[in-house]
């Protein structure tokens, strides 16, 4: 297929390419009340080619691209077709030019640790994981809807430059929604679990923790309105908080004017808490890991905050060539050095837990973060209880300089850093009576 495909762009008059092709095999389990409902396996090949066009006007070089998607069932007069409309409409695209990744920019190519989903065939592994699940089921508790999704995906990427690499990589994720009943009904906790490698006591983890919040939730009061309170922001919605700073610091926000930094800037006044955060290309288990970045670049580790200041910024082949930057590649696994807080220095005064929102966000421009409270637990000073409802809203600028970090480090998904961030001057919505403000 690389071969029929790569003859046809030679024939072609585009200017350069690109060909990702992507294979899965895959594996999927539905299930009911701990009953398999449904069990298939999955093949799949996707094709991704951009062609580039290259063209001058008033003697500026220019350079247009456009993807596509082809498939294995074409013969190759159809993909010729699509392949020429391609470069038809990359024609009509003005972005300066900038050159594409060869084998003397690319990198050298490097894998993480061998996953151990390799020991097995990906159907045999959807019955092993749903053991995992079950048996943490117990009294009050029902798994109403577990979804497990496993897959080996094989890629081959080749450029017009002269790249060429393959590589397998596997993808997990397990869906799962628990219902607790509770003596005023049910009440139900959704999450979603990725992942890259076999951890059990990871996954362990995971559940137990979502089975445990459901419990709380299960006698959970609504949320007082609460005046000047601190906020310990927990779990999914840290590495959401500290994304925001990844995507501030690469080539492409910094070109467009949508950064709010730029290198060599203080963005923190805090001293005695600073802020160092590095976007690595492998982290334990993470299911974003990336051997390669969308063009082809072998990512690097990057240090984009040190000690408060901006040291440096993801930089892409394009916008990167358009700042004069070093090409660093791009890989979005976040790691953040710990802060020094510790449980002593915030149970001395009330404050609110919040661990789980229906979706918690960060605007990733303005910085703007918010999400509904699903679980959260307040201390009024003496007694912490659960409490659910009201939502929690900021803005990342306005406790740049005074927001901390726990002491305590957690690697999760594509994040390993601060377990929780104590927050001061953000916005609590409650609904219930104002029985516990300060």
């Amino acid at each position: 297929m690389i071969d029929r495909i790569t003859e046809l762009l030679e024939n072609s008059s585009c200017s350069g390419w690109k060909l990702t092709i992507k294979e899965t095999d895959g594996a999927q389990g539905y299930f009911i009340l701990n009953r398999l409902e449904m069990m298939r396996g999955q093949k799949i090949t996707e094709i991704t080619l951009t062609v580039y066009k290259d063209f001058e006007e008033d003697a500026t070089k220019y350079r247009g691209s456009m993807s596509i998607q082809l498939f294995p069932t074409m013969t190759d007069e159809e993909m010729t077709v699509k392949i020429n409309r391609a470069v038809a409409g990359a024609s009509a695209v003005k972005n300066r030019w900038y050159p594409l990744p060869s084998t003397s920019t690319a990198g050298t190519l490097h894998t993480g640790p061998v996953s151990r989903f390799g020991e097995h065939n990906v159907l045999d592994w959807i019955s092993v994981l749903a053991e995992d699940v079950v048996r943490h089921k117990r009294e009050r508790v029902d798994f109403n809807a577990t979804e497990i999704f496993l897959s080996r995906n094989t890629y081959w990427f080749k450029n017009s430059e002269g790249i060429t690499y393959s590589w397998d990589e596997y993808s997990g994720m397990v869906e799962l929604v628990t219902t607790v009943r509770g003596a005023e009904g049910a009440v139900e906790l959704f999450d979603i679990f990725r992942f890259s490698d076999y951890s059990p006591s990871w996954l362990d983890k995971k559940i137990e923790t979502q089975i445990n919040s459901a419990l709380d939730r299960a006698e959970s009061k609504p949320l007082p309105v609460l005046t000047d309170t601190p906020v310990l922001l927990g779990r999914a919605a840290v590495p959401e908080f500290f994304d925001y700073f990844r995507y501030q610091l690469t080539a492409k926000a910094v070109f467009q004017g949508v950064s709010s930094f730029k290198k060599g800037e203080i963005i923190r006044k805090n001293k005695d808490e600073m802020i160092t955060i590095s976007i690595v290309p492998y982290l334990e288990r993470s299911p974003d890991n990336v051997v390669i970045d969308a063009d082809g670049i072998v990512p690097r580790e990057v240090i984009i905050v040190e000690n408060n200041t901006v040291r440096d910024i993801l930089s892409d082949i394009q916008f990167g060539t358009y700042l004069e930057q070093e090409i660093t590649g791009i890989s979005s696994n976040i790691t953040v050095q710990p802060g020094n807080m510790i449980t002593s220095d915030y149970e001395q005064t009330p404050y609110l837990e919040a661990v789980e929102f229906s979706d918690f966000t960060v605007d990733k421009i303005t910085g703007d973060f918010g999400g509904e409270i699903r679980l959260a637990y307040y201390y009024d000073g003496k007694t912490r209880v659960p409490v659910t409802g009201g939502s929690v809203t900021g803005k990342i600028e306005d406790i740049l300089d005074t927001f901390r970090m726990s002491e305590k480090i957690v690697t999760d998904g594509k994040y390993c850093g601060p377990e929780f961030l104590y927050l001061t001057g953000v916005n609590i919505t409650g609904i219930g009576k104002d029985n516990h403000a300060r």
